[in-house]
C-alpha cells in the first residue's frame, strides 16, 4: 500500500511516498535512470547489496543509485518513507546567474517529516 505525498504531477522534480510493506513482500526494481532513498519508519527491511545482506530497522536509511540491482524485502512488514527522482542536476536561474538545483531534502528534514506523519497516523488510529 502506498500514499503519495509529493509527485511530479504537482510540479515537483521528485516523488515522495509512504509505503506499508506487507509480510513477505519485495520492493520493485528501479526504473532506468531513477535514484531512490528510503527511510525506515517502522519494522525491518533486508537489503541485498553485492552479495551481502544488510538489515535496516526503524530510523535507518539507504540510498539506491541509478542502475542499482540491489533488492529490498521485508519478512514481517515495514513502513517506509521513499524519495525517488530521475538522476541528474537541474539547472535553475537565480539573480546572480545559473546554479544547480539543491538535492533532495536533508536527513534531518526527512526525519522531521516522517516523525510528524507517524504522529498523525497514531492520532487517527486511536479514534
Amino acid at each position: 500500500m502506498t500514499a503519495h505525498l509529493i509527485t511530479p504531477a504537482r510540479g515537483a522534480h521528485f516523488t515522495m511516498y509512504l509505503v506499508q510493506m506487507t509480510n513477505d513482500s519485495r520492493a520493485s526494481q528501479l526504473a532506468a535512470g531513477v535514484e531512490r532513498f528510503i527511510f525506515v519508519v517502522q519494522g525491518q527491511v533486508l537489503i541485498s547489496h553485492s552479495g551481502k545482506k544488510i538489515k535496516l530497522s526503524s530510523n535507518d536509511y539507504a540510498y539506491f543509485p541509478p542502475g542499482s540491482s540491489d533488492t529490498m524485502a521485508s519478512s514481517d512488514g515495514a513502513g517506509l518513507c521513499v524519495f525517488e527522482r530521475v538522476y541528474g542536476k537541474k539547472v535553475w536561474r537565480t539573480r546572480s546567474g545559473l546554479g544547480t538545483c539543491p538535492g533532495l531534502l536533508s536527513i534531518k528534514m526527512v526525519k522531521i517529516l516522517v516523525h510528524s506523519w507517524h504522529n498523525l497516523c497514531q492520532i487517527f488510529t486511536r479514534r
